[in-house]
């Protein structure tokens, strides 16, 4: 089985650069013509500010002739603390939720696969200690007691940058107290990967026998003085091949698919525009 992952669209309405990239996309997919796509989150550029922004990217996504399950991101619904008492700047909107949930389905999903379980998980609500978090650990609990077989997750932030015992604290990544919940109740099962959008690099590495994959954005890259490299910047999406023998992640660039870095967006991200003049960037 194959399952095409793709993530950080951040379509937008006032925007074609990246419906044009989608369009790439769509293409590569119908040519490769995998069995599920899967979009890990930031779909929307500004989603969370704007329920219109939801409905738009929704609308492009509904007129593509692939089931899709989506997740949401940050942008889509707004963001979860980086650590216990801290207040995200652009905080979860349940408003957006509820619009995300009535426009794309379900935030929480499991499919099963060639005998694997696959699950999609709403990271933006670990850590917010709202009874949105709760419901779903228990719901992720209960659903892998009945699960037998390999199991793959997909959220929109990675768990961590190299360990989940690590005490970093960042944006990038679930807070430590809910990460460490979330792997305890993965324990025992037979977890062979994570995978992740929102850090709009390529990334693969192993701990515990788990492995952790970062999901490129089929939109941009974000320059050096804004985000420090970790695993390789550049755009795309990653065919996963799913088997009884195990599974492999494979970095696509679809043709046509423009390389943009976030700086060429003032249009979408207003706070861009004086950024663009500090670093000399010429308009």
């Amino acid at each position: 089985m194959q399952v095409a992952v793709v993530s950080d669209t951040h379509f937008d309405s006032n925007d074609q650069l990246l419906v044009d990239n989608w369009r790439a996309v769509e293409r590569w997919l119908r040519a490769a013509a995998p069995d599920l796509v899967v979009h890990l989150g930031d779909i929307t550029a500004k989603g969370a500010k704007d329920g219109v922004q939801l409905a738009f990217a929704h609308d492009l996504l509904a007129r593509s002739p692939f089931a899709i399950r989506t997740i949401p991101g940050n942008h889509d619904i707004g963001d979860c603390p980086t650590a216990p008492g801290l207040t995200p700047d652009e905080p979860l909107v349940p408003e957006r939720l509820e619009d995300y949930r009535r426009l794309f389905g379900a935030d929480r999903w499991c499919v099963e696969a060639q005998g694997w379980r696959l699950f999609g998980l709403n990271a933006l609500l670990l850590a917010t200690g709202v009874a949105e978090e709760e419901a779903q650990f228990e719901w992720l609990a209960q659903t892998l007691a009945q699960a037998k077989g390999p199991i793959g997750v997909f959220l929109h932030k990675p768990l961590c940058r190299d360990d989940p015992d690590e005490d970093i604290v960042h944006l990038r990544y679930v807070a430590k107290p809910a990460r460490q919940r979330l792997m305890a109740i993965l324990s025992g099962h037979d977890v062979r990967f994570v995978a992740a959008g929102h850090t709009h690099q390529v990334r693969q590495h192993r701990h515990a026998g788990i492995e952790h994959v970062w999901v490129p954005s089929a939109a941009f890259t974000v320059p050096d003085f804004r985000q420090e490299w970790i695993g390789d910047k550049c755009v795309g999406v990653m065919m996963l091949d799913l088997s009884a023998a195990g599974h492999r992640f494979t970095h696509v660039i679809p043709a046509g698919l423009t390389g943009y870095s976030l700086m060429d967006f003032p249009h979408i991200y207003a706070a861009l525009v004086e950024l663009r003049k500090q670093h000399g960037y010429e308009d």
